[in-house]
């Protein structure tokens, strides 16, 4: 089945065809990529986003997807990841064995998609560097009770 079918099989019946979790394509990240990037564009209901996101997230892993997790942390933002999908996502571009095979040999791609990765590990970084900042002064405020 195509994206759009897909799509018009969730706005009529609240669930989807071959890309159900016991679907023939429930693990083809491509087509889960397709989708979450049509949810975006064309203002589908917020439910299917978040099906095509945590279900393409889940294709990561394999493989045959990793040309998926560069475009995906370049396009984290626009996507609407949350923090700890973008994590994830910073996560499997950590773990590639070749990320220069990643992005097809193109050097800009992987100079842009390696910036992109090290903005993220700061963000990451900078929220747990507040959070024991947080910790520490509760922590303090306690002691002087």
């Amino acid at each position: 089945a195509t994206v759009v079918e897909e799509v018009l099989a969730f706005l009529y019946t609240g669930s989807l065809i071959t890309l159900a979790p016991s679907g023939s394509n429930s693990q083809d990240g491509q087509l889960w990529w397709r989708l979450l990037n049509c949810c975006i564009q064309c203002q589908l209901p917020e439910a299917l986003r978040q099906v095509a996101v945590r279900s393409l997230l889940r294709t990561l892993s394999l493989p045959k997807h990793a040309t998926l997790i560069p475009v995906l942390l370049r396009s984290a933002k626009g996507a609407q990841l949350t923090p700890d999908e973008r994590l994830y996502v910073l996560y499997r571009y950590l773990r590639l064995s070749d990320p220069f095979a990643a992005v097809a040999g193109v050097v800009p791609k992987l100079l842009q998609t390696t910036q992109i990765a090290l903005n993220e590990l700061g963000l990451v970084l900078t929220r747990h560097q507040n959070a024991s900042a947080d910790v520490a002064a509760a922590t303090s405020v306690d002691e002087t009770s």
